[in-house]
């Protein structure tokens, strides 16, 4: 995730979002699809990229409010206070994450959202 947003091209930063949805969908075949991690090992491989990404989610949305927000929703919707606890530090960045939920702008970018 990194190495994605600390590039100086914006066509390559915006590959961070695919490469997250891979990420996690990968992980989430591990887990079985069903939620339930089969060893401990899949659990921290799971642990290790949700914590990445809470770290990286300020970046993520001065990046593309829209994209992140549509990963989220898409992959983490469970977790939404847990999103909103991560992001009080930063309050700019939480006041645009839900500006984006609320405004709209989603629908016109994802009909699915």
């Amino acid at each position: 995730i990194e190495c994605y947003l600390d590039d100086d091209e914006g066509d390559f930063q915006q590959k961070v979002f695919p490469y997250i949805r891979g990420e996690c969908g990968h992980a989430m075949v591990m887990w079985g699809g069903g939620g339930v991690a089969s060893d401990s090992e899949d659990v921290d491989v799971v642990e290790d990229l949700r914590l990445a990404l809470w770290r990286k989610l300020p970046n993520l949305i001065k990046l593309d409010a829209i994209a992140t927000v549509q990963l989220v929703a898409e992959l983490f919707v469970s977790e939404f206070d847990t999103i909103l606890t991560s992001l009080k530090q930063n309050e700019r960045c939480q006041f645009d994450f839900l500006r984006t939920i609320i405004s709209g702008n989603l629908t016109d970018a994802d009909p699915m959202t």
